[in-house]
């Protein structure tokens, strides 16, 4: 099973607690339009997850034309963006192992389906509160790694038009601002602490990959922005911990995370020599 190191808060896309049967729920979703009270959204978003596979799966086969060939396991819900009409927003397990790639939303309006499919790795997506719409906020990840290695990602945001989902990441420094900076920095603090005496070759090969994940993930959501979230002073001071790091063949066996290192340390030489141009 992948590790998914988070590097902001993650929103659960809840499996409420079983207050409504689908059979009490699932006319609702019948509807030409999903225009839903408060009360039938509580009841749509406390009825079991179970249950609802079926109904749900064969939505997002009657929207997208590709039926699911894997389990539900959540959904919320919502009126993303104000207008009335509300999404479900579902995560679908399409391999029976954890390994969530995506989530799809759908809307119904006038009678017609609105679907998207988005990714997001690892976990669950976060809603985040932007004037009055919610934006979705998904896990990227910041390098593709084997099983066994840490997931890290770092998170981008969409905005649900009505009709599909649009990337609105540099947009939203706000969030970036207020939950991925704390967050990184905690992580990186932590990856950085000394290593105990007696690591393994295993661990320490997943120590600098926290590392290199951590510091993609920086480089990445820094350039998001022309104003940088990360002073040059906090990469010069990450570059000084990358290159500060060794792996030799025998703690990197499977020959991966040495290329990963080299490429980590470039990406954030050039993110300096960036920022030093640009006057950071």
């Amino acid at each position: 099973m992948i590790q998914n190191i988070t590097v902001h808060v993650v929103f659960f896309m809840a499996i409420f607690s079983v207050t409504t049967h689908a059979a009490d729920v699932s006319p609702l979703l019948q509807r030409n339009n999903w225009e839903f009270t408060q009360e039938e959204l509580a009841k749509l978003n406390s009825a079991n997850v179970t249950e609802l596979d079926d109904t749900i799966t064969k939505l997002i086969a009657k929207t997208t034309g590709n039926l699911p060939t894997g389990v539900l396991i959540g959904f919320k819900v919502v009126d993303l963006n104000d207008d009335g009409i509300s999404e479900i927003i579902a995560r679908v397990d399409v391999s029976g192992r954890g390994l969530l790639r995506d989530v799809t939303i759908i809307s119904r309006n006038d009678g017609v389906y609105h679907y998207d499919t988005i990714p997001a790795y690892g976990g669950m997506t976060q809603l985040w509160k932007s004037d009055k719409e919610q934006l979705l906020v998904t896990s990227q990840p910041a390098c593709d790694l084997s099983r066994s290695d840490p997931l890290i990602t770092y998170p981008l945001l969409y905005s649900w038009t009505g009709l599909k989902c649009k990337d609105v990441s540099k947009q939203a420094r706000a969030y970036y601002e207020t939950s991925f900076l704390p967050s990184i920095k905690e992580s990186l603090e932590r990856a950085k602490e000394a290593a105990p005496t007696t690591e393994s070759r295993e661990d320490k090969l997943r120590r600098v990959l926290r590392i290199v994940g951590l510091s993609r993930a920086l480089v990445r959501v820094n350039n998001l922005f022309d104003k940088p979230l990360f002073s040059r002073s906090e990469v010069a001071d990450l570059k000084k911990t990358l290159e500060s790091l060794d792996l030799s063949s025998e703690d990197d066996l499977r020959g991966t995370g040495t290329p990963l290192l080299h490429e980590a340390r470039g990406m954030i030489t050039a993110e300096m020599s960036r920022l030093t141009h640009e006057g950071y």
